[in-house]
């Protein structure tokens, strides 16, 4: 177990996060639920790892997101923004001097936003196709002249 006043620590770091001007720039709702899921992030690895939160490294975050964060129950409009927002809390916290390496652990989360999407049961987005289909007799996109079928196809 971590130390007697991690948790203490935790959420006011989330809480002066969410109420200052680190999380100005999401909607209040987002701001609202901040702590719910930014509190599990820090709190997880620090029971898990037996650390304090700026003992903490990238990969213990990116599993806590993936794992601890994603069972968070959440509306689905502030469920797509959590990776932005937990990325912006640890490099808020890099820049207070309370979690080095804050911002490279903040892009390792946005990354990871597939895989916290997924465990977090987020219904996924259709890929759309950018062109058309090309038929096996139209010109080759290569430029050659030739029929796609004859060309490049595989």
């Amino acid at each position: 177990m971590s130390g007697p006043f991690t948790r203490q620590t935790i959420e006011n770091w989330a809480a002066d996060f969410a109420a200052g001007e680190g999380a100005s720039a999401f909607e209040p709702v987002v701001r609202e639920y901040a702590p719910e899921f930014l509190v599990p992030l820090l709190l997880a690895p620090c029971d898990e790892h037996d650390c304090e939160p700026g003992e903490l490294g990238e990969a213990e975050l990116r599993a806590a997101f993936v794992r601890d964060v994603a069972a968070v129950a959440l509306p689905g409009s502030v469920r797509v923004r959590v990776p932005d927002v937990c990325a912006a809390f640890l490099e808020e916290l890099e820049r207070a001097g309370r979690l080095a390496g804050g911002r490279a652990a903040g892009l390792a989360l946005r990354a990871a936003r597939r895989a916290y999407l997924d465990a977090a049961g987020a219904p996924r987005v259709p890929v759309r196709r950018a062109a058309p289909k090309i038929s096996p007799n139209d010109p080759c996109p290569c430029g050659s002249g030739r029929k796609y079928k004859k060309c490049c196809r595989t």
